[in-house]
C-alpha cells in the first residue's frame, strides 16, 4: 500500500486517494485451472486481495499488493506448491491510485427542518414530497439575503439543486430539491472526461464507490476535486 489522502468534497462526498504500486505477475501454468482455484491458492499463500485477470485457463495476470520487489520468483515457487508447475512468468510494477468516493446519507426531514429553523423560521413545517424533495409550509416571504443564507445552510446537508418560494393555495410555501444520489456511471463519465479512459467504478451499497486509475499528480487531483 502507500500514501492515503482524504478530502471532504463540497456537497456531501468524501474522496480518498490511496497511492499503490502493486507487483504484477503474469503466469502460465502447465495445466488449466479455474479462477476460483487460483484464488484459493493465493489466499492460502497470504495474498487474499490479489486482483486476477484471466486470459485463458492456463494464463493469468495477478496484481499483488504487498509483494516486495524481487520476490516474484519465490512467489511463483510458492504458487507451484499450491497448484502445478509454472512454465512461464514475468514481473512488472506500475504506480496507480485507488479512489474511494463516500457519499453522505441522503437528506431527511429532520435535517431540513433543523436548517430552516436555524435560519430563524422556527414555525416552519417540513414534509417529504419524494426522494430528495421536500415541502416547507408555514413560512413568511424571504428577503433575498435570507434566501441566500438558507440556500447555504441546506447545501451543507447535501448538494442543493433548486429552492423555490411562492404562493401555493394562498399560502407561502417553499420547495426544496436536492441533487440525486450519483450512480457508478456518473463517476465513470467524470473520469473519462478527465482523461482516465473508461474506468469501471463499483459500489456494493450505493453510497461507497471505488475504482483504480493511474498515478495522479497534484494538478490532476485538483481537476478531479473540481469536476
Amino acid at each position: 500500500m502507500g500514501l492515503v489522502l482524504g478530502l471532504d468534497l463540497r456537497g456531501g462526498a468524501h474522496l480518498v486517494y490511496q497511492a499503490q504500486s502493486p507487483t504484477n505477475v503474469d503466469v502460465v501454468f502447465s495445466e488449466p485451472f479455474s479462477q476460483d482455484d487460483v484464488e484459493e491458492a493465493l489466499v492460502a499463500m497470504g495474498y487474499p486481495t490479489t486482483v486476477i485477470a484471466v486470459f485463458n485457463m492456463e494464463q493469468f495476470s495477478l496484481d499483488i499488493p504487498g509483494l516486495p520487489v524481487g520476490r516474484a520468483e519465490q512467489f511463483v515457487k510458492d504458487l507451484e506448491e499450491q497448484l502445478v508447475t509454472v512454465t512461464e512468468f514475468s514481473e512488472s510494477r506500475e504506480g496507480r491510485t485507488r479512489l474511494e468516493i463516500r457519499i453522505k446519507d441522503p437528506p431527511n426531514e429532520t435535517q431540513v427542518a433543523e436548517a430552516i429553523h436555524g435560519a430563524g423560521f422556527q414555525d416552519a413545517i417540513v414534509t417529504t414530497m419524494m426522494s430528495q424533495a421536500f415541502r416547507v409550509e408555514n413560512i413568511p416571504e424571504f428577503t433575498a439575503e435570507q434566501q441566500d443564507s438558507l440556500w447555504d445552510a441546506l447545501d451543507q446537508i447535501f448538494p442543493l439543486l433548486d429552492f423555490q418560494l411562492g404562493l401555493i393555495d394562498e399560502e407561502v410555501q417553499a420547495r426544496v430539491l436536492f441533487r440525486s444520489i450519483p450512480e457508478e456511471v456518473s463517476f465513470e463519465e467524470a473520469l473519462a472526461d478527465l482523461g482516465h479512459g473508461r474506468r469501471v467504478v463499483i459500489t456494493h451499497d450505493g453510497k461507497n464507490f471505488s475504482t483504480t486509475v493511474g498515478t495522479l499528480d497534484e494538478a490532476e487531483r485538483c481537476r478531479l476535486r473540481k469536476h
